[in-house]
């Protein structure tokens, strides 16, 4: 198991890209945007301090399709970065579904008192 899991490991690669090139995956597990106010956090975030994680991306014909990373992809655009950090993935190990959604899933709130 372990052999098999730094196999897939070693498929990963970072890259740099115009954030703007990245496609939405039309698969992607949320269906509603996070809210304007969580949107307006993200971009003030990312404009101060950059995107500490890159979005996890796959190659889909001659294009990169977003993986997880949709909401800092768009920060990252609409902020104006001309470039950005990406994790390109290899093939699809049936997992990108379960990716996307436990971003969202297991994201925690931190409250005013915790920071």
């Amino acid at each position: 198991m372990m052999e098999t899991r730094a196999r897939k490991q070693s498929t990963m690669e970072l890259r740099t890209v115009n954030p703007s090139t990245l496609k939405i995956n039309p698969d992607n597990p949320r269906r509603t945007g996070a809210g304007e106010h969580p949107d307006a956090q993200m971009l003030a975030n990312i404009k101060a301090v950059g995107i500490l994680q890159p979005p996890v991306v796959r190659e889909k014909g001659k294009h990169l399709e977003i993986v997880a990373g949709h909401r800092r992809v768009a920060a990252a655009i609409a902020a104006g970065f001309p470039e950005v950090l990406v994790l390109v993935r290899g093939p699809d190990d049936g997992g990108d579904n379960v990716r996307a959604l436990s971003e969202n899933v297991v994201r925690a709130r931190l409250l005013d008192c915790a920071l």
